[in-house]
Parts: structure tokens; C-alpha cells; sequence
């Protein structure tokens, strides 16, 4: 979740200026710097169950798969994806990646919104990006959206149980392992009843950038 922005605007090399010097991790959006706050044990826990599975995946070849503290460059703002797959070189003293293939985001009811609106049309501007995952932490859900070979968006729902396919290093990830040694809360008859009410999730036809 994000905090209020800084008050002052910046570009983007007086922003990455302020992440050599800070303690504190800041996403750039819009021309402003907005303070990160902390995890949760359940967003920490799915993000390394998914890392660790596309870790195990890459094997000889090119993608490479990273958690947490690496920005991403998408359009006019940097963000700093849970986890981020890049399959071009790259050096080993990277801290921002310009061409990633997969980005995920762990999302929560606070950060929803922006992770399926905000993020994703940004992110779906990177040439490089072939997939970007949303996981949820407080259920068992997960949203693919890809871009197919003809450069048009989709996007896969899976609930409960099932498996769904990531494009690099292309894998196969069970929402059984997604959460795995997670211990979901109770949800209350009224958000079970409005999970898919508050999601912001686009209609299909507005998947596209």
C-alpha cells in the first residue's frame, strides 16, 4: 500500500537519486514519490511460494526470475513489483529493469485497485511484457493477464483450485502451491458476497492498453 506522496514534484533521475539515499522504499508515479509500507506474513509467504517456483523453472535458459527489491520501469512511472522475470542480459548491479517478461504483484483489498487498473495499463505498455500476474492474499485467486502473439491482451481467472500457465520461464503454477503454508482468514457472509463487487476488475474488452 502506498502512503501520501512527498510533497515536492520530481523527474525521474531526482527520484532514483532519492532511492540511493533512502531507507525507505518509494514507487514514482505521475511525477511524485509515494512512501511503500510494509507486508503482511500471508503477502510475504505466496510472494517467495511463487518466486521460489519460477526460480525452480528457469533452468539453462535466458529468464531470470527476482523478489521484491528490484524497480521496474513502466512508462513514465517505476514500481517495484513483488516479483519481476527479465529474459534479456542484464547486469548483475542492476536495480532497475527496463524490459521485463512477467511481473507479478501480490494484491490486497487496499492495493487492488491500483494493481488492476493503474499498474496494469502501465505495465502493459512495456514492449519486453508477456504476462503479469495478480495474486490475491486474503483468498485463493489468481488473474493472468497475457499478451498473445497477435499483441492483444487476455486475461485468465482462477479460483479455489487449478493450475494457470506463465509464459517465462513458461511453467505451470498450482494455486495449491501458490498457497501453500498460507493460513487464509475467515472471510465474513458479506465479503464473501462482494469479493468480485470491489475488485475493479476491467470487463475483458477493456483489457487492452
Amino acid at each position: 500500500m502506498r502512503e501520501q506522496p512527498r510533497a515536492q514534484a520530481m523527474n525521474v533521475t531526482e527520484y532514483l537519486r532519492l532511492e540511493e539515499r533512502s531507507r525507505a522504499r518509494h514507487e514514482y508515479v505521475g511525477g511524485y514519490a509515494y512512501a511503500m509500507t510494509g507486508t503482511t506474513t500471508a503477502h510475504n509467504r505466496i510472494t517467495a511460494n511463487v518466486y521460489m517456483r519460477l526460480r525452480s523453472a528457469e533452468g539453462s535458459g535466458p529468464c531470470r526470475a527476482y523478489i521484491i527489491d528490484l524497480k521496474v520501469r513502466a512508462g513514465e512511472n517505476v514500481y517495484y513489483p513483488d516479483i519481476v522475470v527479465t529474459c534479456d542480459p542484464h547486469e548483475g548491479t542492476a536495480t532497475i529493469l527496463d524490459r521485463p517478461c512477467l511481473v507479478v504483484e501480490v494484491t490486497s483489498r487496499g492495493t487492488r485497485r491500483i494493481d488492476h487498473g493503474e499498474k496494469l495499463s502501465c505495465y502493459q505498455s512495456i514492449a519486453s511484457l508477456r504476462g503479469y500476474l495478480v495474486v490475491e492474499q486474503r483468498y485463493r485467486h489468481a488473474s493472468l493477464y497475457a499478451r498473445a502473439a497477435d499483441g492483444a491482451w487476455t486475461r485468465e481467472e482462477v479460483s479455489g483450485t487449478g493450475d494457470i500457465v506463465v509464459p517465462c520461464p513458461s511453467t505451470v503454477l498450482s494455486l495449491d502451491g501458490i498457497y501453500e503454508g498460507v493460513e487464509l482468514p475467515p472471510l465474513s457472509v458479506e465479503e464473501d458476497l462482494a469479493l468480485y463487487d470491489d475488485t475493479g476488475l476491467p470487463d475483458l474488452e477493456e483489457v487492452g492498453p
